[in-house]
């Protein structure tokens, strides 16, 4: 989680936990905060049917997560697009300020999102290509050493930040059609191995 130089108004903490205590609106909110997009382009993406999906996409507009850029014409129906009005992140204060409850609930929807843009990729077998990158690594480390590394991983998603936003406007200037990709960043805790 990005380290932040403002403090986050309660109500913002409120909007994200509630935003994020579903895995379609979480997904919704990550995609708004990477592009425009309609409900029906979301829908197409987790193969879902656009009124399950609208509700999601409802309730994130009425939490003030997003806001409508369009309105597109559609056969006889009118596609909205939206966009995110808020970081579709917590930081570190944020974070430590949830209820352990929400906490536990926000990292299982965002794994269940990890678990499934892995689904994705092994049925579309894209994990073989060449310029993949996929690390595991076990690390034993001091108190000091977790926190270096907890900035380490805080600087490395606000560089891909900064990567996405230069490829936006590349992209916008090119008409070049984007890569789909999936960064994900984790650091957690094991708990100590037993001896036998």
């Amino acid at each position: 989680m990005p380290p932040t130089k403002k403090k986050t108004p309660p109500l913002l903490n409120d909007r994200l936990v509630a935003a994020f205590s579903h895995e379609t609106r979480a997904h919704a909110l990550g995609v708004f905060a990477v592009r425009p997009a309609s409900t029906k382009e979301i829908a197409n993406e987790l193969e879902k049917s656009v009124s399950a999906v609208w509700y999601h996409v409802d309730k994130l507009r009425e939490l003030g997560c997003i806001e409508q850029v369009r309105a597109e014409k559609r056969r006889g129906a009118t596609e909205h697009f939206y966009r995110a009005t808020v970081p579709h992140f917590f930081d570190d204060e944020t974070w430590a300020s949830l209820p352990k409850r929400n906490r536990h609930e926000i990292a299982l929807g965002i794994l269940r999102l990890i678990a499934s843009d892995l689904n994705e990729a092994v049925q579309a077998e894209a994990l073989d290509t060449i310029d993949n990158h996929l690390s595991r690594s076990m690390l034993n480390l001091d108190r000091e050493g977790w926190n270096e590394s907890k900035v380490l991983l805080n600087e490395t998603l606000e560089q891909l930040f900064q990567i996405r936003e230069r490829a936006t406007m590349r992209m916008a200037k090119s008409g070049e059609d984007s890569i789909r990709v999936s960064a994900t960043i984790m650091q957690f805790e094991l708990p100590p191995r037993s001896e036998s």
